[in-house]
């Protein structure tokens, strides 16, 4: 649509890169506004928020080729070359990024949880600018479509789904919402399970099932894609994320299963006796 937003001689900004700055910017600010609440150093936040930005930009790179190798092959110029070799995985970026955060945090033993409830508002605050920039470089394309939603993109006869805008919007009223829930979730009497205070970790886990959520639809609605046995990555990606998310919340509420089991039983049984 437009990969190159400037260019200056022989110097060219593309979209995508721009997009991502100000998605990463802003995600940094809004996770470090909600660290300074809790009277986090700003030197270790900031160490600690670019060391795991740029190892899930390694991981977003890593993943990307490795489903993709048959375009990369073993050319370590096209693994590095970004500009002319566009490309990054979502899931790769993910489990790398987090990966390093919870490293960290656990050798400074710090509330690894509470660090994630700010990286679920901050990367929730990016997301929407990762979408707007695959849109404008053509990548993250939907399937073709005779519909009057579809969007013309260069190389492509038919129109496309335009599944990055559908997420855009989508991803923006999420990082509303979830803004908002961060003041009100501590009183959610079912997450809190009788204790007085609420655990971190929620918002978290909820913003897992989210993006896993929208990402296992989006892929209903995408053109081709890496495929494991038949089904596509994102979908199997995405459900795992939802499933992690769901069993987290669970986790962190403090219930028990079989405790809820046993409330549910003796609920029925007094439904019962009181029909009688």
């Amino acid at each position: 649509m437009l990969p190159v937003i400037l260019k200056v001689g022989r110097v060219e900004i593309s979209s995508m890169g721009l997009m991502l700055v100000i998605g990463v910017l802003l995600g940094l600010f809004v996770a470090w506004k909600k660290a300074k609440e809790s009277h986090v150093e700003d030197k270790f936040f900031l160490d600690t928020a670019f060391m795991s930005l740029f190892w899930g930009l390694v991981g977003a790179r890593v993943g990307y080729i490795l489903t993709h190798f048959g375009e990369f092959g073993f050319s370590l110029l096209k693994w590095l070359w970004l500009s002319n070799y566009v490309g990054l995985c979502w899931w790769g970026g993910l489990i790398a990024g987090v990966g390093y955060l919870w490293w960290r945090l656990r050798e400074s033993e710090e509330d690894v949880f509470l660090w994630l409830d700010y990286v679920s508002l901050g990367v929730a605050a990016a997301l929407p600018w990762g979408f707007l920039a695959a849109f404008l470089n053509g990548s993250y394309l939907g399937a073709e479509t005779q519909g009057w939603w579809g969007v013309n993109f260069p190389g492509y006869e038919m129109k496309l789904v335009p599944v990055q805008l559908i997420m855009l919007v989508i991803s923006s009223v999420f990082f509303w919402w979830w803004w908002r829930m961060e003041g009100e979730y501590r009183t959610l009497s079912w997450y809190r399970a009788g204790r007085v205070a609420a655990r971190t970790g929620f918002l978290w886990f909820g913003w897992l099932v989210f993006l896993g959520l929208s990402f296992s639809v989006a892929s209903l609605f995408r053109g081709e894609q890496t495929q494991v046995f038949g089904v596509a990555l994102d979908i199997i990606m995405g459900l795992l994320l939802l499933s992690t998310g769901v069993m987290g919340i669970y986790q962190r509420s403090g219930r028990r299963f079989w405790e809820d089991i046993s409330r549910l039983k003796r609920r029925k049984v007094r439904q019962e006796t009181f029909k009688k």
